[in-house]
């Protein structure tokens, strides 16, 4: 699953992430929290974005962790030396943190990485 505010930035990483992974997107972490609810155990990993309307990445992954914890959270953000990033990490509400600009090939390893590892069906 893709979670991103910014439909650009949604669609830049479906096109990046597509051919090795089925994707699922969500707009917001509300959507996300719905399709996550509706479609129990299909999702392996959680890539996000930090800032949204509404709740923040790090908020989504800790409601994740505590209502899936198979899932696996990669946090892709901007901001990865904040406070909310920093301690999430420190407290394994995410998995990783990668900084944007992403590394494309980079990316894919680590996601395929994280979905391997995932006790997540």
């Amino acid at each position: 699953m893709v979670v991103d505010d910014e439909p650009l930035i949604l669609d830049l990483l479906r096109r990046t992430l597509q051919r090795q992974f089925e994707i699922v997107e969500a707009i917001s972490a509300a959507e996300a929290l719905e399709w996550l609810a509706a479609h129990e155990g299909a999702v392996a990993v959680i890539l996000c974005d930090q800032l949204m309307p509404g709740k923040s990445g790090t908020q989504l992954a800790a409601e994740v962790r505590g209502r899936w914890p198979a899932i696996r959270f990669v946090l892709v953000t901007g901001v990865d030396e904040h406070d909310d990033v920093v301690n999430a990490r420190r407290d394994g509400v995410v998995d990783e943190v990668v900084p944007k600009p992403w590394n494309a090939a980079l990316l894919r390893t680590r996601l395929r990485q994280h979905a391997e590892n995932s006790s997540a069906p």
